[in-house]
Order: structure tokens, then C-alpha cells, then sequence
């Protein structure tokens, strides 16, 4: 497995979590997009995880620019990059 890289997981390469589960990155919210207070979001990226079998087990996550997906370690940090996600008989490289 190699290290998390944002420009590779933006550019369609799938993640792996720390569960074990892999996932996809779609987009990052830009920064110019802020909450009411001034701030941007703290977890900009947004993505879908899928489970062993390739199948979506969650469609609406977020996860921090270094691939946090919480304040304290969590079962969906990203903890580096896969070579490739099988997703119903179809695999993305």
C-alpha cells in the first residue's frame, strides 16, 4: 500500500481505511465555501466508502486534506492509497 496522496485520491485513485474498507474520493470543497462563523469545513473531502465485497456501505462521507475522519483515531481514516477497487465486477485502477 502506498502513503495517502490528496492529488492521486482527487484524481480518482481509491483510498484505503483503517476498517480495511476502501473508498473513493469525488471532490474537495473549496475553501472559498465557508460556515456562517468565517470557517471553512474542517473535513472538505467528500467520498463514499465501499466494503469487502465492493458494494457502497456509506454515500455521504467527509474526511479531513490529511485523510482524518475525526478528532481522535477512527475505523474511516485514510491510511494510504490501493492499487485498485473492485466494484461489482468492475475494477478501477
Amino acid at each position: 500500500m502506498k502513503p495517502f496522496d490528496l492529488k492521486k485520491a482527487l484524481a480518482g485513485e481509491p483510498v484505503m481505511l483503517r476498517s480495511g474498507d476502501k473508498a473513493l474520493i469525488f471532490y474537495r470543497i473549496p475553501d472559498k465555501f465557508v460556515f456562517d462563523d468565517g470557517l471553512p469545513p474542517a473535513y472538505p473531502l467528500q467520498g463514499i466508502i465501499f466494503n469487502a465485497e465492493g458494494k457502497i456501505s456509506s454515500i455521504a462521507e467527509c474526511w479531513g486534506d490529511d485523510g482524518r475522519y475525526d478528532i481522535s483515531e477512527s475505523a474511516y481514516d485514510i491510511i494510504g492509497m490501493v492499487q485498485e477497487l473492485k466494484l461489482l465486477n468492475k475494477t478501477i485502477h
